[in-house]
């Protein structure tokens, strides 16, 4: 799939915009769109990990 494709598919209009996939391409956590705080970004993702792991 291209890009383009890729960014309509899962919504994504900024960037960065991370993901949590599962094997499947479902996400298993709430998107991470953009950088609110650089000092706090690290936990934002774990969190969104953990989120992710609790729900395999």
């Amino acid at each position: 799939m291209s890009t383009g494709e890729f960014a309509a598919r899962y919504d994504i209009t900024l960037t960065p915009t991370l993901l949590f996939l599962n094997g499947d391409g479902i996400e298993m956590s709430d998107k991470l769109v953009g950088i609110w705080s650089e000092d706090y970004y690290g936990g934002f993702i774990d969190n969104r990990i953990d989120e992710g792991r609790e729900k395999l």
